[in-house]
């Protein structure tokens, strides 16, 4: 078996203090260093207590029966947002922006039946993640149109059958065929949201119409999109397309039922 040899000539005991005076100076660099990264970590996990985004309602999850939800939030102050016009918010994994000001922002979102997910994204920053239960109908035709920026874009759903016609628009948000206009934005983003929870037999048409330009630069395009749900959300497609000047109207989808 090896033996230690703790035998030590006078220069190696000489030395020892020196040793042991570095190895203090070196401890008291460590202690130093953690103490100063345990302070970095403290504010680190300050930070990520304090999210960059905030999202209300301001819970994991909660339940409603309602189809829509109102969904605000603000940027926090010591983040940079002066390049920051919009975030991006990120509902059931499709993401459409939300314009802000004075770092708030506040949008409706429409909700599908079943577990929403939402959450507020700007650059490589998020919000804490929002799960929305919704106990509501599976609508036979469910439709939602949101756009980029300012402007006033119309969304409407006509229908067709048995010698009678109707649409569903911001003038006729109810119609006897039983199709709903939620709620219609005039000002910017959007949503418009238009359901129906029993279709009747006919023939529909989506459509959608720049109806004004509010304050946008007339010279600057509106890009849109409309999500269409049909048969409980069995079928789901998804238009996006470019509107250029105010009274221009476009037919997306016709099918019937």
């Amino acid at each position: 078996m090896r033996q230690l040899d703790f035998s030590a000539s006078t220069t190696q005991v000489e030395a020892r203090p020196r040793n042991r005076r570095r190895t203090q100076a070196q401890k008291t660099s460590l202690s130093l260093r953690t103490v100063l990264l345990g302070g970095a970590t403290i504010s680190l996990l300050y930070l990520l207590g304090q999210p960059l985004i905030s999202i209300s309602p301001a819970a994991t999850s909660i339940r409603t029966t309602e189809n829509s939800i109102l969904i605000s939030g603000s940027l926090r102050e010591d983040m940079n947002a002066a390049d920051i016009q919009n975030i991006r918010l990120r509902i059931n994994g499709r993401e459409r922006l939300v314009s802000i000001t004075n770092r708030n922002y506040a949008t409706r979102v429409p909700l599908v039946r079943g577990a929403n997910t939402i959450q507020a994204i700007a650059g490589r920053a998020a919000s804490p993640p929002l799960t929305v239960l919704a106990a509501i109908p599976p609508y036979d035709i469910w439709l939602e149109l949101d756009w980029e920026g300012e402007g006033d874009v119309d969304l409407h759903l006509y229908w067709q059958g048995s010698g009678a016609e109707e649409d569903c628009y911001w003038e006729h948000k109810r119609t006897a065929a039983g199709a709903v206009l939620d709620f219609d934005n005039i000002v910017r983003d959007g949503p418009e949201h238009i359901t129906m929870e029993k279709a009747v037999a006919g023939t529909y048409i989506v459509r959608v119409v720049y109806y004004a330009q509010a304050k946008r630069d007339p010279r600057t395009p509106i890009k849109f999109t409309v999500v269409e749900r049909l048969d409980g959300g069995r079928i789901v497609k998804t238009f996006e397309r470019v509107l250029h000047e105010v009274h221009e109207e476009q037919t997306l989808d016709t099918f019937g039922f």
